[in-house]
């Protein structure tokens, strides 16, 4: 989901990010300081060119990648060199079984750079005969990564080109572990670089002491800078106004001018209560600066959704200790040392 498509979610009326995010806090209650010792005990997640601070338990459900430098980088897996000739054999026999309406096969050609990489070439549909879809393999250690891309037919090896260098240049590495070098982090690995032009990256979050709770953190360079259209406020009230006022949400958060690691976006959280059980939705939103791989938009969600809520672990009141878990992460956002 890239930030475009958070943009015109926002629109709909109280919809909840994904599974559903959470958080709130009622209006009065303090948001604390970067400078504050926090309550909650964190590590740092590097996620794009960014650092958030996150409580250990955090667990990354969802992770999407995409970059001028290489391409769609999908989430890495486990393999070892046998399951990797297996998975080869595999992919290129049903992509060469695939028909296509005018040109017999919709199989192109399997690039080989060497025996741990691969390249498969091949059109998009089975009617499509104005591009291609590139799916980049490369076993580097004990992990396969998948790197995919498209390209017009004139553009084609442009993008082959592309998609190789960055299977060549893409690092594993653990979740965990924050690069010094400049570059782009992704679940399970890293992509070197100063400055890598478009770059869009997004991560979902679960919380054990949570259950039912997601907060997410998308972040995409640009060039345009604020999207065309509406605000985030001003689609959040719009959605809420065509809403009857029964199944209205009641806003707890509202600021026009919310500031993190000196950049100022806008920031909403509403809340309801569900058959007893609570419900926090909520989004921070600040727009790219131009040009700038070091600022680019940064949207963060949340939402806590009862269907989801375990045996009802999370108490309907809890609304303070969801507030602190979102002040804390949204606010330790900070560029990664060495980043650019």
């Amino acid at each position: 989901m890239t930030l475009r498509h958070i943009a015109l979610v926002l629109a709909a009326p109280f919809l909840l990010f994904a599974a559903g995010c959470s958080e709130d806090a009622t209006s009065e209650a303090p948001q604390k300081p970067m400078t504050e010792t926090q309550a909650i005990a964190t590590r740092p997640l590097c996620i794009g060119r960014f650092l958030i601070d996150v409580p250990a338990d955090a667990k990354v459900v969802w992770t999407s990648t995409d970059t001028h430098a290489a391409g769609e980088i999908a989430a890495p897996i486990a393999s070892d060199e046998r399951g990797f000739q297996r998975l080869m054999t595999r992919t290129e026999t049903e992509l060469r079984a695939q028909t296509h309406y005018e040109e017999t096969t919709r199989f192109k050609e399997v690039m080989a750079p060497d025996q741990t990489s691969r390249v498969f070439v091949y059109r998009g549909d089975p009617i499509d005969t104005t591009g291609f879809q590139l799916d980049g393999y490369v076993l580097k250690g004990q992990t396969v990564f998948k790197v995919r891309g498209f390209a017009n037919n004139d553009l084609l090896d442009r993008a082959k080109s592309r998609v190789s260098n960055g299977l060549k240049n893409i690092k594993p590495r653990d979740t965990w572990t924050i690069p010094t070098e400049p570059g782009f982090c992704f679940d399970g690995g890293f992509l070197p670089g100063g400055d890598g032009g478009f770059e869009v990256t997004g991560v979902q979050l679960t919380f054990k002491a949570y259950p039912g709770l997601m907060i997410a953190l998308e972040t995409q360079t640009n060039e345009q800078g604020a999207f065309a259209g509406p605000d985030l406020i001003a689609r959040t009230e719009q959605g809420q106004g065509i809403l009857d006022p029964g199944q209205r949400a009641t806003m707890v958060r509202k600021d026009a001018r919310k500031s993190v690691s000196g950049r100022v976006g806008q920031e909403v959280m509403m809340k309801r209560q569900i058959d007893g059980a609570l419900r926090l939705v909520g989004y921070l939103q600040i727009d790219a600066e131009p040009g700038r791989t070091d600022a680019p938009s940064i949207a963060f969600s949340l939402g806590l959704t009862p269907s989801d809520n375990v045996a009802g672990r999370i108490a309907p009141d809890a609304d303070a200790e969801v507030i602190e878990l979102w002040d804390t992460i949204t606010q330790s956002l900070r560029l990664r040392p060495g980043a650019v």
